[in-house]
């Protein structure tokens, strides 16, 4: 039993295009870091930034490198073709230098979608929380206090008791 190296040529085609389209799922998941990246302008000369570049390069390369693992394990039984790789490399291409391109011009629209969207769910949280929150604070000053007059109220029992054995020996 060798290795059967023969594909049908409309399973080559359907490779091509799940690989083309896989570059493009590429393209999508790189767009995020881009937009990460872009959201942190403040940051991104400085040692931290490159630190978090570096790390977002390195994230998205492992994650592409084992979902195209599984993709050609899945579609191609575990044979990696390199016209499969330039199909995604051209998918990628494709989205990233038309869609992509689109993406970054409204990329600042986005994060400020994002930033909004984010600054009501904490203001709803707040506005849901705030009576909790207040509640606890109220909770914690009337156990502190209840405490602080337990303590007395020992410290004040205990010193009468050593008084009492003092006077009356």
């Amino acid at each position: 039993m060798g290795i059967v190296t023969y594909i049908e040529q409309t399973e080559l085609a359907v490779l091509f295009l799940y690989s083309a389209a896989l570059g493009v799922a590429f393209g999508v998941f790189y767009d995020v870091f881009r937009i990460l990246r872009r959201a942190m302008r403040g940051i991104d000369r400085s040692p931290v930034g490159y630190a978090v570049i570096f790390v977002q390069d390195i994230l998205f390369f492992v994650i592409a490198a084992a979902v195209s693992a599984i993709f050609f394990y899945k579609f191609n039984s575990g044979r990696v073709r390199l016209s499969g790789v330039a199909f995604m490399i051209l998918g990628f291409s494709a989205y990233y230098f038309t869609v992509g391109r689109l993406v970054m011009l409204v990329a600042d629209a986005i994060i400020s979608f994002i930033a909004e969207v984010l600054r009501q769910i904490a203001r709803f949280l707040c506005f849901v929380f705030s009576p909790v929150a207040r509640f606890a604070g109220f909770l914690y000053c009337q156990m502190q206090c209840a405490l602080r007059h337990l303590l007395l109220f020992v410290y004040t029992k205990c010193t009468l008791a050593r008084y009492n054995k003092l006077l009356y020996k």
